[in-house]
């Protein structure tokens, strides 16, 4: 058995559902719990109460990478549960901005409890490489890049210990990976590490794996309708059974994609829940 129920999303379509732009899903198999993400706040937490989850017997916290919508709400989970192990990449607490013309904005979109990082440090697990959590559970570890397609992302950048404003390339971001009785089953935050690159992986990991679903936020807010239908080809050719589009890929992505593509796709709301396999 695979599923997962939505904690957290961006939007919502169910009574006592809070939502918030943040991304938190409740991984379930026979063997394990995985909270992947926190959003950005405790909405996570409420919104689980009300599903009548429970989050204390979680086996581990996955946090894909280092913003505020990810990882924003993980005081409020330590606090239920003080010992539960978080994975991570090291490279998750830079300095970070929005940015426009290379101008940060006033306000950091990094971890919110960097500066109390100290406090959690016993629970985190830093991960740059693909990581092996059971038998069929895996992280990616931080994925290789490429030239590759564009997302037409935010202007993303950091902020140096000596002041100076470089690009981010949000290198710290890495994914679940769940293996089935039918193969493989991807769960990622944002795409920042764009989503060829991410697939690439994949195969590279499992090159005899067949990719039966993959949920993700795949960042096409803010993107041409040419850059959304480059990825959607790249879908094609991957002949997934499910994609189930979240969080950040914004609803004419989504709509572009249920139309063309001949896989099952939902654009899935907070409080919803997912059987991948019964």
């Amino acid at each position: 058995m695979i599923k997962y129920t939505v904690l957290c999303n961006n939007y919502t379509e169910k009574r006592n559902i809070l939502c918030e732009h943040g991304l938190s899903i409740l991984v379930e198999t026979e063997e394990e719990k995985i909270l992947f993400d926190t959003g950005a706040s405790d909405v996570f937490l409420q919104n689980a109460v009300n599903l009548d989850l429970e989050l204390k017997d979680v086996h581990f916290v996955v946090l894909s990478h280092g913003h505020f919508d990810h990882t924003g709400g993980y005081p409020a989970f330590y606090a239920l549960s003080p010992d539960t192990k978080v994975y991570l990449s090291p490279n998750s607490f830079s300095l970070r901005y929005n940015a426009k013309d290379k101008n940060p904005a006033k306000k950091p979109i990094g971890i919110p409890w960097k500066e109390e990082k100290s406090m959690y440090e016993k629970n985190l697990v830093y991960v740059t490489e693909p990581t092996t959590l059971s038998d069929n559970v895996f992280l990616s570890g931080e994925v290789p890049r490429k030239e590759t397609l564009s997302l037409g992302q935010a202007n993303f950048v950091i902020k140096t210990d000596s002041g100076d404003i470089l690009p981010d390339p949000i290198q710290d971001e890495i994914f679940l990976i769940l293996k089935g009785k039918k193969g493989l089953h991807l769960i990622w935050g944002c795409s920042h590490f764009q989503i060829e690159n991410g697939l690439d992986a994949v195969h590279r990991l499992f090159p005899h794996e067949k990719i039966v679903s993959l949920t993700g936020g795949f960042h096409f807010m803010h993107s041409a309708k040419e850059e959304i239908q480059k990825v959607i080809d790249l879908f094609k050719q991957e002949n997934m059974e499910a994609l189930y589009p979240i969080h950040c890929t914004g609803q004419i992505a989504g709509a572009m994609m249920a139309e063309q593509l001949s896989c099952k796709v939902a654009l899935l709301s907070a409080g919803e829940e997912v059987l991948l396999e019964p």
